[in-house]
């Protein structure tokens, strides 16, 4: 569940009200998810060889990665490894209407929660069953690439640099 949260924050830009709806638990429920997310990453870090889980399981086509592509646009690769790294068959809607409908949260396992977090399907799936934005209109709102940098020739910035607005 740590590492489905974190997925959720930090590469999908869910809010973590967003990602309690998606856990079918409470808010406070997601920040020790995700202390322990940010701690196990950290272990990870510092000792690879410490989480033993880590490399317990991969899927049958797990493909190496050698490069990302060069487009500066390192965060929607790693959405598309994500996307990539799914393993199962997808949820039945029934399912997730008994998941997510009725707030049946004994019946959202582990492993239908790495599934959802990792299927673009699925996600949207649960999005709709819970009012929340689709993933197209999610990454839709991230801010286009600036052609040049922010701020003007004479380095005044946007906002020209002036600090009239303090007084």
């Amino acid at each position: 569940r740590a590492g489905s949260v974190l997925i959720l924050r930090f590469f999908h830009d869910y809010f973590p009200t967003e990602i309690a709806s998606i856990l079918n638990s409470s808010r406070h429920c997601v920040d020790q998810w995700q202390r322990l997310a940010r701690r196990e990453a950290k272990l990870f870090i510092d000792d690879p060889g410490r989480l033993r889980f880590v490399n317990e399981t991969k899927p049958a086509d797990a493909r190496q990665i050698k490069y990302l592509k060069s487009d500066c646009n390192v965060i929607l690769e790693l959405r598309q490894m994500i996307f990539n790294s799914r393993c199962g068959d997808c949820l039945p809607a029934n399912d997730l209407e008994e998941i997510y409908g009725g707030g049946n949260s004994d019946a959202l396992t582990t492993m239908k929660l790495a599934h959802i977090v990792r299927c673009h399907a699925c996600l949207d799936a649960v999005n709709s069953l819970l009012g929340l934005p689709q993933l197209a209109q999610r990454y839709e709102a991230e801010p286009p690439h600036p052609k040049e940098p922010p701020g003007d020739a004479s380095g005044g910035g946007a906002s020209g640099g002036g600090s009239s607005d303090l007084t």
